[in-house]
């Protein structure tokens, strides 16, 4: 479930099984990164792919 990301780590993951539940995420960075430019780059990307899928 999550590809190793947590391993070491005090984290449970736990999966949303209620119909309809969801969730609401956060980025954040520093503001002084000199990887403004990708992050910045990617939250359109990330947006996109959290997107509910209309069928």
């Amino acid at each position: 479930m999550d590809g190793g990301v947590t391993n070491g780590a005090d984290v449970v993951l736990r999966p949303l099984a209620a119909p309809g539940a969801w969730r609401m995420l956060g980025f954040a960075w520093r503001p002084n990164t000199p990887r403004l430019a990708d992050y910045r780059a990617l939250m359109p990307v990330l947006e996109q792919a959290m997107l509910p899928e209309i069928v």
